[in-house]
Formats: C-alpha cells, structure tokens, sequence
C-alpha cells in the first residue's frame, strides 16, 4: 500500500515537472523569437557604418545651414537693393522739389514755352523727315543745342504744385527735346537707309555694318550711342538676303 502511494506521488512529482517545463518553452516561444526572426528584427551596424551615418547627418545638417544661410544673403540683397532703390526715388522727388521752385518762382509768360515746342517740330521734321542726309542732320544737331539752351532759361508764371498743367507741358517738352537729340544721334551715324530711315546720300541697305540696333544712353547729362547685333534666326528679317 505505501508503496502504491509512493509510486502515484512520484508519477505526479513528473507530470507537474513535465508541465511546468513545457509552460516554461512555451513562455520562451511567446517572449523570445528565433533567431531567424531576430536576424529579420534587429539590424546589427557596424562601427564602419555608424561612421558613415554620422557623416551624412552631419553633411546634411551642413547643407541645412548652408540653404538657410544662402536664403538669409538673399533676403539680405533684396532688402538693400529695395532701400537703395527707395533712395534713389526719394533723391530724384527731392530735385524735382528743387526743380519745380526754380522753374515757378522767376516770373515768365509762359508762351515762349509753346513757341518753342512747335518750333521743335519744324526743326525735326524739315531736317529728319522721312528723307534724311548728313548736311540736314548735323544742322539738326546744332538747332537742338540752341532749342535745348533755351528750353533750360523757361519759366512758368505758376507756382501751384497740384493740378499745374503748365509745369507737366514744360517737362513733356524736355522730354521731347531729349528723345529728339536722341534720334538724331542715332541717325546721323547710321549711314544706310532702312525702314523708315531713309537717307538720300546712303540709299542701300548695309546689313554687313548696321544690322544692329542703335542704342543710346544718358551718361552724365552726356548722350553715348552704342549697338546692338540684331539676333536672325529661323526667319530673314523681311525675306531678302543680306546685302
């Protein structure tokens, strides 16, 4: 009898052993995978690797600070170009200011004014017309110097600054005048006949010394001519070869 019960205790001693060590593997299954799960799961990185990882992080932040600093400089460059630009407009209002007291303080009539615009008329259409030659133009060039001067001794019996159409009639006028120095210039020194330049004493087109464009700046309250190259591409200027 006690070694019945012996045997049964010792039969029950395994089976719970048996059980909590099958408990334990599957505890094991569920906490712990395989390790072809884990090769899957972790990445194992080299010190090789690592380096480089913090180099491009680094080169990245670099180029981060880099972008950030470029857009810094331009906003920068726009801000300065935007102040100079303010100025500029801020000098030339301060010599109009300057201008317009000069003109409208002096008496005058007024009408000498409107002579002389037509009088520039004349001049521009009796020696730069549609037909044109040296002798006319260089007469023209000297009439301009002698209306220019003239032009610079008007003043206007006006001193109102709002609604003063008789100051906006003296300012069109020395544009006028400037734009027809600037003609003439051009003109006299382009020896061909194109468009409607025609000159009698050059009546053939010179594409080979004129194919370009006449240019003409303002230096210095100077008048400098200068060219540029006409650009012919896929199509001829009018369908002619050049001459």
């Amino acid at each position: 009898m006690k070694k019945t019960i012996k045997t049964i205790a010792t039969a029950t001693a395994v089976v719970s052993a048996t059980a909590l060590t099958v408990n334990a593997k599957a505890d094991s299954v569920t906490n712990n995978p395989t390790t072809e799960n884990n090769d899957k799961v972790q990445t194992t990185v080299t010190p090789k690797q690592q380096l480089q990882n913090n180099v491009d992080t680094t080169k990245q932040a670099l180029d981060s600070a880099n972008q950030t600093q470029t857009q810094a400089q331009s906003q920068a460059d726009k801000a300065n170009n935007d102040l100079a630009n303010n100025q500029a407009q801020v000098n030339d209002a301060q010599k109009w200011q300057v201008r317009f007291k000069e003109i409208t303080n002096n008496g005058g009539n007024g009408q000498e004014m409107y002579e002389l615009r037509e009088e520039l008329g004349s001049q521009n259409w009796d020696n730069m017309g549609i037909f044109r030659t040296q002798e006319k133009l260089d007469l023209l060039a000297k009439n301009l110097e002698d209306i220019q001067a003239r032009y610079e001794k008007i003043r206007i019996p006006n001193p109102n600054e709002v609604m003063n159409t008789a100051f906006t009639d003296y300012v069109e006028l020395g544009n006028l005048i400037l734009l027809s120095r600037c003609a003439c210039l051009a003109a006299r020194n382009r020896l061909e006949s194109r468009g409607a330049h025609t000159r009698e004493d050059y009546p053939k087109r010179d594409d080979k010394n004129f194919l370009k464009h006449s240019i003409v700046n303002l230096e210095n309250d100077e008048l400098k001519l200068s060219y540029k190259d006409v650009v012919v591409t896929e199509f001829s200027l009018d369908g002619r070869r050049v001459q």
